[in-house]
């Protein structure tokens, strides 16, 4: 026998595709409305990546239970889902039919989401048997009139549910943070972001800005160290509403960029728990975050869970909170080059004194009545620039990397910048015979505005030139 043609059903929805794919992506939608008329969801875990799966219950009448799951092959949002649809067990294993044991193990099913206009979408779904026998096809073939009927009360219930949530505006269709329980040592939280996962991503990996949003709402934070690196460590204390100190100690295992972060959760003696958080782009600026937490045990899990569901959910929201400020900020990169007619050795000592810092280290026009500096490898630096005007504005950093006479490192902040801003700056230091060649490299990180970088650094450079020039 052939194999049976694909089963093909389509239905125009009065919403619009971003929205329909995003009840298609959410377990706590799909919960709603993915199963015929008549039928409840009891169960519903989801992994919405590449290769993840879906896993779900649903009661029928008479307290029929039906288990299914998905494994998902293709993503591309918001246009198409691609993945392998079965009947499952409880524990998320294959099954067959309840009812057709002939039935095809598994169905490679596509679904398409065609935005017809700002407000209306065509949703076409496609089934076909995925690597069965003449006897699955034929059962296939056999239920045509079945599935129509069966895709069709799942479409009807899928229209209302949109409805409603059209209905009752943007604050009921999603951001809410869920939690789900997979086995007695696991605990899985999962949130969408109207925002891009880029942004996501930075705002968890980034020194001064991750401090800002970390840990329920009336919490504040101490960084004594951050490297998120393979290896790397942040250690932290967090600050009760009532004073009380939370040390706090993430050992990063793994850092896929913009992807994925794992890491050891614990205090500064020992680990408590591991975290995986998986960064999944729904969209140029839709990111949904997943975060599990494996336990040793059931017992630490629950008592973990006590705390960490409400404390979860108010890190999410104030982290909500927090992306669209962090949105508007500026990043950006400087690159400069200058030749000074003076050796190496001179050129580097004239950045290593405070003496001789405080004569150049300005644009034109203004005067650094303050610099203090630990001129080490982790130092500390300060210094105040005054303008005409008389108004100061300051600066502060460490060392990172001081290599003489070739190399200067370092991070810095200003005043009057958002927190969590950041400079970081490399200096290269080339003898060529005689004279010395400048490069300079700065990153700009978080700034409430563009700033004059460029003109300020050519203006300081001409003061060092004239500064060596006269040593």
């Amino acid at each position: 026998m052939a194999d049976a043609a694909p089963f093909t059903i389509s239905r125009v929805l009065q919403a619009p595709r971003e929205l329909v794919y995003q009840v298609h992506t959410d377990p706590a939608h799909l919960a709603r409305w993915m199963s015929p008329e008549g039928f409840e969801s009891i169960h519903a875990r989801q992994e919405f990546r590449v290769g993840g799966t879906y896993h779900y219950g649903l009661r029928g009448p008479g307290g029929l239970e039906m288990w299914g799951k998905q494994v998902y092959l293709e993503i591309v949002p918001p246009e198409k889902i691609v993945l392998l649809q079965s009947f499952s067990d409880r524990n998320g294993g294959l099954a067959r039919h309840p009812m057709s044991p002939s039935w095809p193990l598994e169905m490679l099913a596509t679904t398409t989401f065609e935005a017809l206009g700002a407000a209306r979408c065509r949703v076409t779904i496609r089934w076909q048997p995925h690597q069965s026998d003449p006897a699955g096809h034929a059962a296939f073939d056999g239920a045509r009139p079945g599935m129509t009927g069966g895709f069709e009360g799942t479409l009807k219930k899928l229209e209302a549910y949109l409805a409603s949530l059209q209905e009752a505006g943007p604050d009921a269709r999603g951001n809410e943070t869920s939690v789900e329980y997979p086995s007695d040592t696991e605990m899985v939280f999962a949130r969408v972001f109207e925002a891009p996962r880029a942004l996501v991503w930075k705002a968890h990996v980034t020194p001064g800005m991750v401090e800002q949003w970390w840990g329920p709402a009336g919490f504040t934070n101490t960084t004594h160290e951050m490297s998120v690196k393979p290896g790397g460590v942040w250690r932290l204390t967090m600050h009760g509403p009532d004073g009380t100190g939370y040390p706090n100690t993430l050992t990063y295992l793994e850092v896929k960029p913009e992807e994925r972060l794992r890491y050891d959760h614990g205090d500064f003696e020992r680990v408590h728990f591991r975290v995986t958080t998986d960064f999944i782009a729904e969209g140029p600026s839709r990111t949904r975050l997943v975060t599990r937490m494996v336990f040793p045990s059931k017992v630490s899990r629950d008592e973990t869970a006590r705390f960490a569901v409400d404390g979860h959910a108010s890190t999410m929201g104030r982290l909500e909170a927090f992306l669209p400020d962090l949105g508007r900020r500026l990043d950006w990169e400087l690159r400069i080059e200058r030749t000074l007619l003076a050796p190496r050795a001179r050129v580097f000592e004239a950045w290593s004194r405070p003496e001789s810092v405080s004569l150049w280290f300005a644009p034109k026009g203004l005067t650094v009545p303050v610099c203090e500096m630990e001129f080490r490898q982790g130092g500390a630096w300060k210094l105040c620039m005054r303008m005409p005007d008389g108004s100061d504005h300051w600066m502060t950093g460490r060392y990172l990397e001081i290599r003489s006479p070739e190399k200067l490192v370092w991070e810095s902040t200003l005043s009057g910048q958002p927190p969590g801003h950041r400079i970081h700056t490399t200096v290269d230091f080339i003898e060529e015979g005689g004279r010395t060649r400048l490069k300079v490299h700065q990153v700009y990180t978080g700034f409430a505005q563009k700033l004059p970088s460029e003109a300020g650094w050519t203006s300081t450079l001409e003061n060092l030139a004239a500064h060596v020039a006269a040593s």
